[in-house]
């Protein structure tokens, strides 16, 4: 498992993770599992991949995260949020994001960040869905460039302790070398939760 950050000194790395595991998120530390909800996907999503070292960049606009029925609901301003696709986890810490007024709507941005999130937009819908937008780059999808796409990865949104997870397809369209990267939707082909 792989765990970044905004871009800052491999010391700090350290340290801030230890405290995000201890501090933003006890529930993993003392073998509790997170609460699963489900991540669906109403669009598709577009991005480029380097061809050399197989990071990928990509925005996705309004995913739905609906949590489980046994959820005592989310606090984005004040727990961790992490995005985690396959084997890789992109953290903001607990208190980067900022609410509006009415607390309905969350904010990230940071365009300094070169590996993890840059851009996240939380929204909380009347009828009870958490609508998500977000910008991810540095992500490993090198298995693109070296397998045979599709590749149907397991993908969570998570917000402290709850989280919304799915298989993601990701694609490269035809013909190759070609650096467009396509994100047309769900898949069923991963069952696997790597993070349990």
């Amino acid at each position: 498992m792989s765990l970044h950050f905004p871009s800052m000194p491999r010391f700090s790395i350290l340290v801030l993770a230890t405290i995000a595991y201890a501090v933003g998120a006890p529930s993993l530390v003392r073998g509790q599992s997170l609460t699963h909800g489900q991540l669906s996907i109403p669009r598709a999503a577009r991005g480029t991949i380097d061809l050399d070292s197989g990071n990928a960049t990509f925005k996705v606009k309004n995913w739905g995260l609906v949590l489980d029925k046994a959820s005592n609901g989310v606090k984005p301003a004040d727990e961790p949020f992490t995005i985690g696709i396959a084997e890789e986890r992109f953290l903001i810490p607990a208190g980067q994001l900022k609410a509006s007024k009415n607390g309905k709507r969350f904010r990230y941005l940071d365009k300094s960040v070169d590996r993890g999130i840059q851009q996240l937009k939380i929204v909380m819908t009347p009828a009870g869905a958490i609508k998500v937008s977000f910008k991810v780059v540095g992500a490993d999808l090198s298995g693109l460039i070296i397998g045979d796409p599709p590749l149907c990865l397991p993908f969570a949104v998570i917000i402290g302790d709850d989280d919304g997870f799915s298989g993601v397809s990701f694609d490269r369209p035809k013909p190759y070398p070609s650096r467009l990267l396509t994100i047309p939707g769900s898949c069923k082909d991963t069952t696997e939760w790597p993070w349990a």
